[in-house]
């Protein structure tokens, strides 16, 4: 699957939608991989810490989610650690 995506800094991240013709074409790649296949491919827009520019990150959707779960993890972790004496 080849992803285009068109690279315009001086658009807010609202505006930087696809032509429809490349939404169409997603949609047609996106709908013969099951949403729940975890080696499908997503791309998400994210602001560095202490930058106004997004960039785009593509990950599996079971990479998303191992980092996800890593990230919750420590969070517990952190908290756990906080009610404890030393």
């Amino acid at each position: 699957m080849i992803l285009v995506a068109a690279c315009s800094m001086a658009l807010p991240a609202w505006a930087q939608t696809p032509p429809t013709s490349h939404v169409a074409a997603a949609t047609a790649d996106s709908a013969s991989q099951p949403s729940n296949d975890p080696d499908r491919m997503v791309c998400r827009y994210e602001r560095p810490t202490g930058s106004k520019i997004p960039t785009k990150t593509c990950k599996t959707a079971g990479m998303w989610e191992y980092e996800s779960q890593q990230s919750r993890k420590m969070v517990q972790d952190a908290q756990q650690r906080t009610g404890q004496t030393r």
